[in-house]
């Protein structure tokens, strides 16, 4: 449209640079024994920590 009115033509931009994309990162497959075993480990250890033998009165030591 500059060319209508007499100025001069834009300049040709330089190429624009493409950014180089990396490969995705392949995501592990999910090992159903291990899963299990961590979860059976998991409720063992929430079970140690509940109830009456968890509590203070469950210890040798009397205070009094």
């Amino acid at each position: 449209m500059g060319g209508l009115f007499g100025s001069q033509p834009a300049p040709i931009p330089a190429p624009v640079k493409v950014p180089v994309i990396p490969e995705p990162t392949v995501m592990p497959i999910p090992d159903d024994a291990a899963m299990k075993k961590k979860k059976r480990d998991s409720l063992i250890a929430q079970q140690k920590r509940g109830g009456r033998t968890s509590t203070i009165l469950s210890t040798e030591d009397k205070l009094g």
